[in-house]
């Protein structure tokens, strides 16, 4: 994860302001990508979206799956939903997905959190009512990482909600980016949970 996310924060434009969004392992990547950011001194992000993950404080908080053998791979992403099962019974398209899906839960297997200071911008997480991969408290624990206003946003969905609720992420995302666009941040550090 620190090769990766060192290596996503050496293209990031720094020429105006942005926003990252991240699900699942993406979450912990655009944690850490902004971590990384703040500690070179350069800009970072004005608002932290962050989607069907765990807070990095309570990750991995489960037996590593990225070592599995093939079959056994394939239960744990039919659990998780979100691949089609054609895919999952092509022999031949597997062979091409399947080392990426493993670097994915790698990349979570073998996570490790290392505390510092909490972010001065505001972090929204995001989750699922009925996923199965992330409990709907532990997202709510994203809400130690900044000093700035964080909320909580649940959806009726999957791990895969996102593309359930696409609509409703995509205007939720627009208004929050909306209030909290620089010149708009404010100094008090507020919660919010939301159900939508």
């Amino acid at each position: 994860m620190s090769s990766l996310s060192a290596a996503v924060a050496d293209i990031v434009a720094q020429d105006k302001p942005f926003a990252f969004f991240g699900h699942s392992v993406g979450a912990l990547l655009a944690f850490e990508v902004a971590r990384d950011l703040r500690r070179r001194e350069a800009a970072v992000p004005f608002h932290l979206f962050v989607s069907g993950a765990t807070a990095p404080h309570l990750c991995p908080d489960r037996p590593p799956r990225f070592h599995l053998q093939r079959e056994q791979l394939l239960e744990e992403i039919r659990k998780l939903g979100g691949t089609p099962e054609d895919v999952l019974e092509n022999s031949e398209l597997l062979d091409l997905v399947l080392p990426t899906i493993r670097a994915d839960f790698a990349l979570f297997d073998t996570y490790t959190y290392h505390y510092e200071e909490p972010f001065d911008f505001p972090v929204t997480a995001l989750a699922g009512d009925n996923d199965w991969e992330v409990d709907g408290l532990d997202t709510l624990q994203w809400d130690i990482h900044t000093r700035q206003s964080f909320r909580h946003h649940q959806f009726v969905g999957s791990h895969f909600f996102l593309h359930e609720r696409s609509d409703d992420l995509r205007a939720l995302i627009a208004r929050e980016i909306e209030r909290t666009a620089p010149g708009r941040l404010g100094t008090k550090r507020g919660f919010e949970a939301v159900e939508a």
